[in-house]
């Protein structure tokens, strides 16, 4: 079996990349008309690390960068997200190893198209469920019959 590879050997994996390629009809229906830029993980690591410390960035803000330093019309969302995930374990391995000041990564959704706020542990209202279904510390109620 091949051995399993650190975070910092898959950052330094490019395979070809970054690369411009145009949206074919398929991803048109999502994305438009124009170009996706898939960018290089490094290229991801390196605007991690631009971010200063106690700042906040979003995925979202990554694509626009890339997709502006390549002249594309956006930035990847797919790999954007996984090559910041690379990137974050990258830094955590240095960290344990003693190397320094890294990026963190904390998922903060910027769908309303404002700045993102620190996310913060919100309370369930009182009887609310905890998810599909589940009914901790109270009894089931039988669904009545037909």
């Amino acid at each position: 079996m091949a051995k399993k590879k650190t975070w910092r050997e898959k950052l330094d994996n490019d395979n070809g990349l970054p690369r411009v390629v145009e949206i074919d009809e398929r991803m048109s229906l999502r994305w438009g008309e124009g170009t996706v830029v898939i960018p290089a993980p490094r290229e991801v690591d390196e605007l991690m690390r631009a971010v200063p410390e106690g700042k906040l960035t979003t995925i979202n803000h990554l694509r626009e960068t890339l997709a502006h330093r390549h002249g594309a019309t956006i930035g990847c969302p797919i790999t954007t997200g996984i090559f910041a995930r690379i990137a974050a374990g990258a830094a955590a391995e240095d960290e344990k190893d003693g190397c320094g000041h890294h990026p963190v990564l904390a998922h903060a959704q910027d769908r309303r198209g404002s700045e993102p706020e620190v996310p913060r542990r919100v309370r369930r209202p009182e009887g609310a469920t905890r998810g599909r279904g589940a009914r901790r510390g109270r009894e089931r109620q039988a669904l009545p019959r037909r």
